[in-house]
């Protein structure tokens, strides 16, 4: 962000608190933020004491028109904080850090801010702010397209300051808060300042990636990158390994990487749509292959001799042949994986599901499997993703990717 640069003592800004745990109640004060963000009427500053979630307010408003300045909307608690996917975002009034930055987009520093501030912090793709392998922050990127178009940029950060018992056992995996490291009455009195230092890096990363690309922060991110240098192991239990598909393999191995110690179901939906399992150890256990979307309604329209090749919408009572087949085709796909994470479940434990392909928002959106998933994960891009990993461990070096057949 052009303008005065800050140290990680933004604006030496003392406000009186209260002491203890009753400080967190306070509203943050918007004064005090604004001096410590130190960017005067270059940046729209608002601050609230309870919304649905910063980022949708932001995206709400830039989809009607773009950005004509950078905005920064913190608050002091969210009802429906989301991460990826829609994911719930857990916090209670005050005990967390929340703020989305808005700015034009024409073409993740968190973690590298914490540190300037002396706070230990780690990065596991994509978004999350890991303390000692927890969960201790995430960041949410999204792009909104107004009508013109012009397209704005929003970036949600939250960052947990505290986190009560109920909170811990809500929140989906193992989290952190930063009163591990940090006594609660500096955390409750500098508020104002953690948001500002946070803000300013965002603005200022995406400042220079227009300008830059993502060259000058790849040592930055490799230097933070919580299992870089790790073995990951994933082990090709098929019987015949070699008739093993590249894409496959290549996307079970991104889905390890991100997730290192889990049971996975990996489902890439494209013209055909494939269903992996791996188990915790890193075994892969073998999957399942079935025609994709396009090609199951082609194959019925060529085989019969009254289908047509269906153009209709998956709905809940088909009331036409058109949606009958999309129906009947989106059912299939869905009972298909679901019978996977099933099996996978009663072998293992219950997988972490990672989606992957051009249909497979369509695919999530009539799967039902609530507590037999450790979670849901849509990876736009696992396969090339999975090619990166291989590329640089051959650049880099021997890899922890055992490609052996184990019989």
């Amino acid at each position: 962000m052009s303008g005065p640069k800050t140290s990680g003592a933004v604006g030496n800004v003392s406000p009186v608190r209260l002491a203890g745990a009753s400080a967190f109640d306070l509203p943050l004060s918007r004064e005090t933020l604004e001096q410590a963000l130190g960017l005067a009427d270059s940046v729209q500053l608002e601050v609230v004491e309870q919304t649905g979630s910063t980022n949708d307010d932001l995206l709400d408003r830039a989809r009607v028109a773009a950005a004509d300045r950078p905005a920064v909307r913190a608050a002091l608690h969210q009802v429906a904080g989301r991460g990826r996917h829609g994911r719930r975002w857990h916090d209670a009034r005050g005990r967390a850090l929340l703020f989305s930055v808005m700015t034009r987009w024409f073409r993740d520093p968190a973690a590298a801010a914490l540190r300037g501030l002396g706070i230990e912090a780690r990065l596991k793709w994509p978004n999350d702010i890991l303390l000692a392998g927890r969960k201790r922050g995430g960041i949410l990127t999204e792009l909104a397209l107004d009508p013109r178009p012009g397209a704005s940029l929003v970036v949600g950060v939250g960052v947990n300051l505290c986190l009560d018992p109920e909170q811990r056992v809500a929140i989906d995996q193992p989290a952190a808060a930063l009163d591990e490291r940090i006594e609660e009455s500096r955390l409750a009195s500098e508020r104002e300042r953690w948001i500002a230092t946070l803000a300013r890096a965002v603005l200022d990363a995406v400042e220079q990636f227009e300008q830059q690309g993502f060259a000058p922060f790849r040592a930055r991110f490799d230097a933070l990158f919580a299992y870089a240098g790790r073995s990951v192991v994933l082990v090709n239990g098929y019987r015949n390994p070699a008739q093993l598909g590249a894409d496959r393999w290549h996307a079970m191995n991104a889905a390890r990487q991100s997730f290192p110690g889990h049971a996975l179901v990996v489902v890439c939906a494209g013209t055909a749509t494939t269903v992996d399992s791996i188990e915790a150890t890193g075994r892969f256990l073998g999957g399942a292959i079935a025609p994709g979307t396009s090609l199951m309604a082609d194959s019925l329209a060529r085989g019969t001799a009254c289908l047509p090749r269906s153009t209709g919408q998956a709905v809940a009572m088909p009331d036409n042949t058109d949606d009958a087949i999309a129906t009947g085709v989106a059912e299939a796909l869905a009972g298909l994986v679901e019978r996977r994470v099933r099996a996978l479940a009663r072998l293992d434990r219950p997988p972490q599901l990672i989606l992957a392909g051009g249909r497979v928002r369509e695919l999530a959106s009539r799967l039902s499997l609530g507590d037999q998933i450790a979670g849901m994960t849509i990876e736009e891009q696992l396969v090339l993703r999975g090619l990166w990993f291989r590329a640089s461990a051959i650049a880099d070096g021997p890899e922890g990717i055992d490609l052996r057949d184990p019989t």
